[in-house]
């Protein structure tokens, strides 16, 4: 019987904007879960990383968290959640973005005039 009983008041999934954050969220994650896998794994298969490299390439990832994590958290507090989100989103996008400027060692130019 407990399954059966409706709440009263508007549901959070009938939100709209919920919907489209949590959808926005989601696919997201999906890419930095892609990235988590392929950027180690084509370490290893292109650039013929050894363990110890990968590893360090792994850490480095996870280090710009652990420093600045404490630091922008209080800042984004005092800002509006929308705007900050956009902006983060479009940046890590923008940066993580494989480009064939940025793979080339003698060019100085980027896609992204942001990263």
């Amino acid at each position: 019987m407990a399954g059966s009983q409706k709440q009263d008041g508007p549901q959070l999934a009938d939100n709209r904007d919920f919907r489209l954050l949590w959808l926005g969220q989601g696919l997201s994650q999906v890419g930095t879960q892609i990235t988590v896998v392929a950027l180690p794994l084509l370490a290893v298969v292109t650039l013929g990383g050894t363990p110890l490299q990968v590893s360090g390439l792994v850490a480095v990832e996870y280090l710009p968290s652990l420093v600045l994590g404490l630091l922008a958290g209080l800042l984004v507090d005092r800002m509006e959640r929308r705007s900050v989100m956009l902006v983060a989103t479009s940046a890590a996008s923008c940066c993580s973005r494989p480009s064939p400027a940025r793979r080339s060692p003698t060019s100085s130019t980027s896609l992204c005039s942001t990263c």
